[in-house]
């Protein structure tokens, strides 16, 4: 009778053990279940981009219009920048390390490119859209650790895929935002650039200072620094540092460094920052 009587409960153990992991496996994937368009619009100025909890990174799109967070699901696409805030009010502030892909021309031009919004998707550390013209559009796919963005670029067939790094990028709310004071940028070499930058202004009283650190994930065939001024932009082909964007002197004042790709027979480009 003891025999029978273990045999029963060991058979009952197993039976609740296969029940567990039955109702494990018909468990839904919750994360499937996030949106993170949720309050990206109607004054809630939440950003879909890339992101994990507590990280430094939020790696997510840029729009004209000047919202808070710096993004609109309406609007055209200026770049993706690294930091945001999600969910304030107020002034603008981050959107820091702002990154554009653009071929030949569309790079030295103002920057703000057409969306396709049935290409526009997000996940949990994950989003993804196609941007630009037709014929000129590139996908940007964004992931985000939590001190570093790394984002792949598809571009069309070109010999002049551009991506172009402003390092004194920031948001603007309808013109009023961080102001950059100085920023450095330093082409290390052909797949690595550095650099600082110190800004003031936007929401909160206090000034702040960030660096970076970039990499690309093959070698440009040409690469160098960019500066911004008053309706121009001037490129200087090579290694080297350069230094400036007071953006208290002017607002359009920029500084950066571009990299340039043969997209011909490898269409991708990998970043991270």
């Amino acid at each position: 009778m003891k025999t029978l009587t273990r045999w029963v409960m060991a058979a009952a153990a197993l039976a609740l053990l296969g029940a567990g992991d039955a109702a494990a496996q018909s468990r839904p994937d919750l994360l499937t279940q996030v949106n993170p368009f949720v309050g990206a619009e109607a004054g809630g100025n939440t950003v879909p981009g890339a992101s994990v909890p507590f990280g430094m990174t939020a790696f997510s799109p840029d729009t004209t219009g000047g919202q808070t967070s710096g993004y609109s699901t309406r609007d055209p696409i200026v770049g993706y920048s690294h930091m945001h805030v999600s969910g304030t009010g107020g002034a603008g502030k981050y959107g820091a390390f702002r990154v554009t892909p653009a071929l030949g021309e569309d790079a030295l031009g103002n920057w703000a490119f057409p969306r396709d919004p049935a290409s526009e998707r997000a996940s949990p550390g994950y989003y993804t859209v196609v941007a630009g013209r037709p014929g000129r559009a590139i996908r940007a796919e964004l992931t985000a650790s939590r001190r570093t963005g790394v984002a792949r670029y598809t571009f069309p067939a070109a010999t002049d895929a551009r991506l172009m790094l402003d390092v004194s990028s920031a948001v603007q709310l309808m013109g009023g935002g961080p102001r950059a004071t100085t920023a450095i940028v330093s082409v290390d070499d052909a797949t690595h650039v550095s650099g600082e930058v110190t800004f003031e202004g936007g929401f909160g009283s206090g000034g702040y200072r960030l660096f970076f650190a970039a990499e690309y994930d093959r070698a440009p065939t040409r690469f160098g620094r960019w500066e911004r001024g008053r309706g121009s932009m001037v490129l200087t082909d090579g290694a080297g540092a350069a230094t400036g964007a007071d953006q208290r002197q002017h607002a359009e004042n920029a500084i950066g460094a571009f990299a340039e790709f043969d997209t011909r027979q490898q269409p991708v480009v990998g970043m991270r920052l």
